[in-house]
């Protein structure tokens, strides 16, 4: 992957970047699939909390910020999930490491491939340097735009949906490298 020519670049989270995010996830239209609520979140206890777990986590999580010529545009993280972990009826392969990630951009860079271009550099972020197995996301089944893109960046749904709507669609390294 290191020869493709990306538009965005994903920079790690720094507290600069801490207005940004907290006006990125109050926005209704961007957040209406995360579970964020209406009204945002303590963006500075939130920022306690990444740092505390960043530095327990020694490169299992990452939070980025996706930037396009420089400004921030969106958001992208991944954390790695423990040997045991199901989520509705999907079910972790104990044998394998496996990462879940996510995407968010402002609204008004949708529809421009932005979020594909960040996303396919996080999924090679995790494959190749975090040494993830497989990879998931877990979009609401709502949320078109969102399934549209990991498809398009190769994940396939698993067919798993949650009483809260929420499908999981997957990558493994051996399907991101072919």
């Amino acid at each position: 992957m290191d020869d493709i020519c990306y538009l965005t670049q994903l920079v790690p989270f720094e507290e600069r970047y801490l207005g940004f995010l907290d006006a990125l996830w109050k926005d209704s239209e961007v957040a209406c699939y995360t579970g964020i609520p209406s009204q945002g979140i303590d963006i500075k206890k939130w920022y306690e909390g990444y740092l505390l777990a960043k530095s327990r986590s020694k490169g299992a999580s990452e939070q980025y910020i996706v930037t396009l010529d420089g400004k921030p545009i969106g958001e992208t993280a991944f954390g790695m999930l423990p040997n045991i972990f199901s989520f509705g009826t999907w079910v972790k392969d104990e044998n394998r490491t496996c990462a879940l990630a996510d995407i968010k951009l402002n609204k008004q860079y949708w529809g421009r491939s932005l979020g594909h271009d960040a996303f396919m550099q996080l999924i090679d972020v995790i494959f190749s340097k975090a040494g993830a197995d497989d990879m998931i996301t877990l979009p609401y089944i709502k949320n078109a735009r969102a399934i549209k893109m990991y498809k398009r960046c190769g994940l396939t749904d698993l067919g798993c949906v949650n009483p809260r709507d929420v499908a999981v669609h997957a990558i493994t390294k051996e399907g991101w490298k072919q």
